[in-house]
């Protein structure tokens, strides 16, 4: 029974993998020309719910941020916000694997969840504007400043600053509404799972390239 039952896992985990690679886009996301605000914005944000990279890396950032605090994101939100406004002014063109940002940025965000280090407020913001700036390259990586439709800008500054909310506003209401010290040991092995997926789509993406 045992061996049926690791089979049957080992074929869901690779099912699995398979599919997330599936949602990780090998090179720059593309963009439409559409100049419509509305049908921009729609597509900023689907292309940031679309990846399951970005969704892993703002994961980990708001795990981190309510680990760190239990009421961490409005201390930090705007560290956030201005690292993701960063992104969007300076060339990326370069950076044609976007992936491998939103990857390393989730390993690295969700190994200081895992270690739950006690940060000074300083620290913490330069973390999250250092997240909020990988968020940016791993969407638009690819693509020249200001290459992208204004309704897809806002799209994906909502869209970035919500999934990293959320995930954050998750960790906070299990803090105060359950047993803290069981909340925080879940949270931080939730932050390493973050982190052991990432390192997995990480080390699989190689073979595609």
């Amino acid at each position: 029974m045992r061996p049926a039952i690791q089979r049957r896992s080992a074929a869901a985990l690779s099912a699995a993998i398979a599919l997330a690679l599936t949602a990780i886009p090998a090179a720059a996301h593309d963009f439409g020309r559409n100049s419509d605000l509305y049908a921009g914005f729609v597509e900023g944000g689907g292309v940031v719910l679309s990846d399951i990279a970005l969704l892993l890396a703002m994961a980990a950032a708001g795990c981190l941020a309510s680990i760190w605090d239990r009421e961490g994101m409005p201390k930090i939100w705007l560290a956030l916000a201005a690292g993701i406004l960063a992104g969007f002014v300076i060339p990326l063109a370069l950076f044609t694997l976007p992936a491998l940002a939103s990857l390393g940025a989730t390993i690295l965000l969700g190994l200081l969840a895992a270690a739950a280090p006690p940060l000074p407020l300083s620290a913490a913001r330069a973390i999250l504007f250092i997240a909020g700036l990988a968020l940016t390259v791993g969407t638009l990586g690819g693509h020249e400043a200001g290459s992208v439709p204004i309704g897809a800008y806002i799209g994906i500054f909502f869209t970035l600053n919500a999934g990293v909310a959320v995930a954050a506003a998750l960790v906070t209401l299990a803090r105060r509404h359950f047993n803290e010290r069981v909340t925080l040991i879940a949270a931080r092995a939730l932050s390493s799972w973050l982190v052991a997926i990432a390192v997995m789509l990480l080390a699989l993406e190689q073979f595609r390239f």
